[in-house]
């Protein structure tokens, strides 16, 4: 799974160079590839970006966002419940 992941992650930083920075079909495609990464920060700073591109994504974008929380939320149950009477 951790290599699953890096190649991912390899595959988004290399995917839109900086010369690609204004194209929103690419960032919104690179957002999309961050959230299935667990890139929950990228994911967020590329979804803002489109909306400061193309405004008429706005129902998208904020649809995109809240599935991102709702999976931070059940990952962040999931991290309590494995973690619950731990002792470090």
């Amino acid at each position: 799974m951790q290599n699953f992941q890096t190649f991912c992650q390899e595959k988004t930083r290399s995917s839109v160079n900086d010369s690609f920075t204004d194209n929103v079909k690419a960032l919104f495609r690179r957002a999309k590839a961050h959230v299935g990464a667990w890139n929950p920060q990228q994911a967020r700073e590329d979804f803002t970006r489109v909306l400061q591109l193309d405004h008429s994504l706005m129902a998208t974008v904020q649809k995109e966002l809240k599935q991102l929380e709702e999976m931070e939320r059940n990952r962040d149950e999931e991290d309590k419940s494995k973690l619950k009477g731990k002792i470090f």
